[in-house]
């Protein structure tokens, strides 16, 4: 778990992709962990959930407990 604050996230993930980040393409991926509301598990879920259904067989993504 983090305090990292939407901002923060945002400018990360920019860094981190650089030209190859799209803001919108995020916000499925990031209203589903806020509106999670720090439980771990419901993030999990949507996250996963998310992530089947973009049917991207290879893809797992994992949280730390």
């Amino acid at each position: 778990m983090t305090d990292m604050t939407l901002p923060v996230v945002e400018i990360q993930l920019e860094e981190h992709f650089g030209n190859q980040y799209v803001d919108k393409d995020w916000w499925p991926a990031l209203n589903a962990v806020l509106e999670a509301e720090g439980d771990v598990m419901k993030t999990q879920e949507a996250v996963q959930a998310l992530a089947s259904s973009y049917h991207l067989p290879h893809l797992m993504i994992k949280l730390p407990a």
